[in-house]
């Protein structure tokens, strides 16, 4: 602090901390160093230097000792001096004490009513009095622990009774194909579920088994398609997925992920309880639905998996503990040949009413999936199979279904016509000039018959004969109509002379 030179201090400037286990009484008073002395502080001097002033206190020394609390022998003994906070060594207990009848040993307690173990560091508080503890000679009992199925058969454990015992843990037998899910008092499971690692009493009461079965967990998952043939896009292919509990404990919370339905899956039965839970030796039904894609036809088929997880009960309190999960089960649908279902195919043509004319060809297919492929002539058309304004000819066609790996329907239409309807027509002359005899023979070929004949001539001649007579010189047309309503007309001259004269060019209708 600082002090005005050589001016005095005040004690009441100066400040100190009351060490632990001390207080204000146990104050000596200031000290401080002149030369090698330590010597009290005299506050009337005046101050010309700096120094250091020291507080003093009163050292407190404590003692150590032990009671035999009841029991007779040897007391132990300490004759060390403590200081506060030091620590002393624990003694342990003689070996000439007459411990009281069916007790035991535990140890010391301080004062304080703290625990104080033989060897080990007690911490000194003030005066310590160890009093030796005494506690009932506790009885003994077993628990077994059995694999109920598992690798190994048994582990037996010897413990004092009605003391805590933690339960063992998950890896202490192991089952191929099963998981571990907490131990319970009875076989099937129906008993007090106890968590690996859980705090339990065992007692060696009359009657009491002491057993804990090791609980198995384990689900099965199958999955089939219905049976029918899927050929088409979009074609709704029905799973049925069976859950089962294969193990001994229940589930809770069962799942089934089908991560490629198109719906579901969704529970359809099989909780017979009604209560949600997966119990033992259960199976749950559920439903999931597929479309088949292009790429499944175009694959020729569709493999879908689903896997399912639930969880066990270890604890009996009903809450999930222990993740159950299966391998994934899969079921394939094949989309195969019997997917062509084309059973026959038709192909029909108007008929061509005169030469040169056009016909209509209709292609008529039964069955198959759509949409069809009609062809004629390297001509396609889609789900229509009527081709128009087709001349009289040869021609291919064929039917393809949408279906992958049909083979199509084919084949040859010929559209047929008439032949040309023409007329081969024989000329005789008249005799003579202003005769009336000359001749026409008409044949018809080709046409459909019957024929309509009609001859015009010179001087107003009309006639539907065939064949013309008593003809005068001069030019006569004929003109003839088939059953079709073809057409045919040609002029031929009637000469006056002897001479044939071939007849005019026909000109055709």
């Amino acid at each position: 602090i600082p002090v005005p030179y050589g001016s005095t201090i005040d004690i009441n400037d100066l400040e100190y901390e009351i060490p632990a286990g001390l207080d204000e009484s146990d104050f000596v008073g200031w000290y401080w160093y002149v030369g090698d002395l330590f010597v009290p502080y005299d506050f009337d001097m005046a101050v010309y230097f700096q120094f250091e002033l020291f507080p003093v206190w009163n050292e407190h020394t404590y003692s150590v000792i032990y009671s035999l609390n009841g029991a007779s022998g040897t007391v132990p003994t300490d004759d060390n001096i403590y200081h506060l906070g030091a620590g002393a060594c624990v003694a342990g207990l003689p070996g000439d004490v007459v411990i009281p009848s069916g007790k035991v040993f535990i140890g010391w307690n301080d004062q304080n009513g703290l625990k104080a173990y033989p060897n080990n560091n007690h911490t000194i508080t003030g005066d310590m009095t160890f009093s030796a503890q005494w506690e009932n000679v506790t009885r003994k009992t077993g628990l077994t622990y059995k694999a109920n199925g598992g690798n190994g058969d048994y582990i037996l454990l010897e413990m004092d009774n009605n003391v805590t015992h933690i339960a063992l843990p998950a890896n202490t037998f192991t089952y191929s194909g099963y998981t571990f899910a907490g131990w319970n008092t009875a076989a099937n499971g129906s008993g007090i579920a106890i968590a690996p690692g859980a705090n339990i009493i065992v007692n060696n009461s009359p009657g009491l088994p002491n057993v804990l079965y090791a609980q198995w967990a384990s689900i099965m998952l199958t999955k089939t398609a219905a049976n029918q043939f899927y050929c088409y896009e979009n074609d709704v292919v029905n799973y049925t997925i069976t859950l089962t509990n294969s193990g001994n404990v229940a589930l809770v919370t069962p799942e089934i992920i089908d991560a490629t339905a198109t719906t579901g899956p969704d529970y359809v039965s099989g909780d017979s309880n009604s209560n949600g839970v997966l119990d033992a030796g259960e199976s749950w039904i559920y439903g999931a639905i597929y479309s088949i894609t292009n790429n499944d036809i175009l694959a020729g088929s569709h493999t879908n998996t689903a896997y399912a997880t639930a969880y066990a009960d270890m604890d009996g309190d009903g809450n999930g503990d222990q993740v159950i999960t299966t391998p994934g089960a899969s079921a394939t649908v094949n989309l195969a040949g019997n997917c062509c279902t084309l059973e026959s195919v038709t192909v029909e043509f108007t008929p061509i009413a005169c030469n040169g004319g056009n016909s209509t060809v209709t292609i008529t297919a039964v069955g198959g999936h759509a949409p069809l492929t009609y062809t004629l002539n390297g001509v396609t058309q889609i789900n229509n199979g009527v081709f128009s304004d087709i001349p009289a000819g040869v021609y291919s066609w064929s039917v393809s279904e949408s279906s992958v790996g049909c083979t199509p329907t084919s084949g040859n239409v010929e559209v047929t016509q008439p032949t040309a309807l023409s007329v081969v027509a024989i000329v005789s002359p008249v005799s003579c000039p202003n005769e009336n005899d000359g001749i026409i023979n008409a044949t018809i070929i080709g046409g459909t018959a019957p024929y309509t004949i009609t001859w015009s001539g010179p001087f107003g001649f009309n006639s539907s004969n065939k064949d013309i007579t008593g003809l005068a010189a001069g030019n006569y047309t004929l003109s003839v109509i088939d059953d079709a309503g073809c057409n045919f007309s040609a002029t031929y001259e009637v000469a006056t002379t002897p001479d044939v004269t071939a007849p005019v060019a026909p000109t055709l209708a």
